[in-house]
């Protein structure tokens, strides 16, 4: 299994014996929550690979139905018939955008993405139980786990010792409740679940703009920090921050 970062921010792909999988790709410079930029938006800090890069994407995995992760721009690169795996709501979206092969899943469910990759689906923490999901990928002997927002300390037990989790690992709060778990509850989750490898995603969550970044949005912690206190952990875990266009071997 490959691990392929496509963007600085959180668009993934995963290359399974020449297969491959899109994860929540926005490739294009700029997105935007409704009604538009003035409440919440977010511009390029650094070039993504483009909608090009889903040439050939035999999957796609959404994790939630918010713009950062389902972006109807990017998805316009994609065959409709190809098969997908998403939340409730996110699947409602891209039926309606064409899609044909959709999955909705839920907590605890498992399906089968492609000949020889499973995809099991892990409900996070609060505030997220009905609308965004976890998912837990097994291809070859290789197990990765990506939580896009709170990691369910029970829920994931079953991703223990997986060979990669991509995770967050900077706190955003919208008037205190938290969007994204803080870099306190990333480290213990990595304590509780011993991974081989760890990823960060959502790179940077103070670069967005708009109205609710401004007044409502609160962020906290950084990438290098949070490698710093994992060395510092003793943990038998390599820490990888990767950059747009960076590949890991799994």
């Amino acid at each position: 299994m490959r691990l392929c970062r496509l963007d600085d921010y959180q668009s993934w792909l995963v290359e399974v014996q020449g297969r491959r999988i899109a994860i929540d790709p926005w490739l294009t410079d700029e997105f935007s929550l409704p009604p538009g930029h003035w409440l919440f938006g977010r511009r390029r800090s650094a070039p993504s690979s483009g909608p090009a890069a889903l040439a050939g994407v035999d999957a796609l995995v959404l994790t939630a139905h918010f713009s950062d992760h389902l972006h109807p721009a990017t998805l316009e690169a994609l065959p409709r018939g190809v098969p997908v795996v998403a939340t409730s709501m996110a699947a409602t979206l891209v039926r309606r955008l064409g899609f044909t092969n959709v999955r909705a899943m839920r907590g605890g469910e498992t399906a089968q993405l492609l000949p020889g990759v499973d995809v099991e689906a892990i409900a996070p923490a609060f505030p997220y139980s009905h609308n965004s999901l976890g998912y837990l990928l097994h291809a070859n002997g290789v197990r990765l786990y990506l939580e896009t927002h709170t990691i369910h300390a029970d829920h994931a037990a079953k991703a223990r010792g997986a060979d990669c989790l991509i995770t967050p690992v900077q706190s955003v709060r919208l008037l205190g409740m938290p969007l994204v778990m803080s870099p306190e509850r990333a480290l213990a989750m990595v304590e509780q679940l011993q991974p081989k490898r760890v990823v960060p995603t959502g790179n940077d969550p103070d670069g967005a703009h708009g109205l609710l970044q401004s007044l409502a949005l609160f962020t906290r912690g950084s990438v290098e920090a949070f490698g710093t206190a994992l060395g510092q952990r003793g943990l038998p875990t390599t820490f990888h921050a990767m950059r747009a266009g960076d590949a890991l071997e799994l």
